[in-house]
């Protein structure tokens, strides 16, 4: 561009931000609007959209709170939220009881406990709209969804899952053995721990006392009768 064309640039930027600052000065309302527009923006912000996420979050956090608490109650009461029909021992819920099985359920006992579904690593948790709506100053209504999904960053249906198929699994192997000891030291898990997590072996006859740690300690009992 030469220096002709670029003076000829300017003088129109000029002119129209001349038009601009007119009508802003001279015609009335038109820079009252401008200034009550942003206003309604900020005061939309500021009383819904913010409020609302503020509050989402705060829900979210004490979710996943909760969420985190009661999968450590469930694991300790070996996954499940009341009692079954294999009983306990000693304060560890069994498994299975001879041939009947009574493995958790994990996702029903997350709906009982804190009305949640499990998704992957997620708590879901379904919730109604709701909406604000402030009068003070420019009236302002915002309406939201209040469901949650929370990522724990843990799978807890997958972890249950690989419980019950190595516990399944040890007592199709050493059911029948009358070394009940030396079969479930050498074919159970690494990880798998006896009873408070400890190394030596603790049997109530042929019930054997488990506890095997992982992000949560999951404490239950197998019958090998």
């Amino acid at each position: 561009m030469n220096r002709k064309g670029a003076l000829f640039h300017w003088i129109i930027f000029g002119i129209i931000g001349a038009i601009a600052v007119f009508f802003l000065v001279s015609v009335p309302g038109v820079g009252e609007a401008i200034k009550i527009k942003g206003e309604w923006q900020v005061d939309f912000l500021k009383k819904g959209y913010f409020a609302a996420e503020k509050e989402m979050a705060l829900k979210e956090w004490s979710v996943k709170k909760e969420g985190w608490e009661v999968i450590k109650e469930l694991g300790l009461a070996g996954g499940a939220e009341a009692e079954t029909n294999c009983g306990e021992k000693e304060g560890y819920i069994l498994w299975n009881k001879g041939e009947e099985w009574c493995l958790p359920k994990i996702e029903e006992a997350l709906m009982k406990k804190m009305g949640v579904n499990v998704a992957g690593t997620e708590l879901v948790k379904k919730g109604p709209e709701k909406e604000i709506v402030s009068t003070e100053g420019n009236y302002v209504k915002y309406v939201y969804d209040t469901s949650l999904r929370v990522d724990l960053d843990y799978d807890i249906v997958k972890e249950y899952d690989e419980l019950r198929v190595e516990a399944t699994d040890l007592i199709g192997k050493c059911r029948g053995e009358e070394e009940l000891q030396d079969c479930v030291e050498r074919k159970k898990e690494n990880n798998w721990k006896f009873q408070n997590c400890g190394e030596d072996f603790a049997a109530k006859g042929r019930i054997v006392l488990f506890c095997v740690p992982s992000l949560v300690e999951y404490r239950f009992g197998l019958d090998f009768s």
